[in-house]
């Protein structure tokens, strides 16, 4: 099977975190199985469930080196991102925020559902008046 990461050239940046910022964990890595206490076993196994846990694990840990030449692809940044946001770790969003100059707000889901909410009402009040016109309309018309 071929390696699921991109192969992209990319220059060194500042999320190249050294070694020992590298231990410290995101909490929706999981904690099993590592001398530093943690792994990539989580987000390895949600982004590659039919590998075996050890080559999902060295393939997070490949793309995650920038050193090497693999790289996530956008869809599985946005599913490590996604699972990173179930848990309340906004990280990824806030590097890709500073990098190209926006503010970053996280909506929460009981705000986006509120909203949510707000705009089918608006939209059912709408068209309940366009419905009255056409009502007021197919009188006018037959009348």
């Amino acid at each position: 099977m071929p390696h699921a990461c991109a192969r992209w050239k990319v220059q060194p940046s500042s999320i190249a975190a050294s070694s020992a910022k590298r231990r410290r964990a995101a909490p929706w890595i999981s904690s099993t199985h590592s001398p530093s206490g943690w792994s990539y076993q989580k987000p390895a196994g949600l982004l590659w469930p039919v590998d075996p846990v050890s080559r999902a694990e060295a393939r997070v840990r490949a793309c995650l080196n920038p050193d090497r030449a693999e790289k996530f692809s956008p869809e599985e940044l946005i599913h490590l991102a996604q699972l990173a946001r179930r848990v309340g770790d906004h990280s990824i969003m806030t590097y890709l925020a500073q990098r190209l100059g926006y503010t970053l707000t996280p909506i929460e889901p009981r705000d986006q559902l509120a909203e949510l909410q707000h705009e089918y009402i608006e939209a059912a009040r709408t068209i309940q008046r366009i419905a009255e016109r056409i009502e007021r309309a197919q009188v006018r018309a037959v009348g």
